[in-house]
């Protein structure tokens, strides 16, 4: 659980960065796609998440 943990935290801490870039370069199209990336890898993670704890849960 511990990995999965880290990872989720690891790409919602980058979500400021990203968010502040977007902000600078006027929604460029690099910026904008290493902000879908970020999320798209968050919603990963959570779902990594959720899946470690259910099958804990269960086991």
């Amino acid at each position: 659980m511990l990995w999965t943990n880290l990872f989720l935290l690891f790409w919602l801490s980058l979500v400021p960065f990203v968010i502040r870039w977007l902000d600078e370069s006027a929604f460029s199209s690099g910026a904008t796609a290493c902000y879908g990336i970020v999320l798209g890898l968050s919603a990963i993670g959570y779902t990594f998440e959720e899946r470690e704890a259910k099958w804990r849960r269960t086991a």
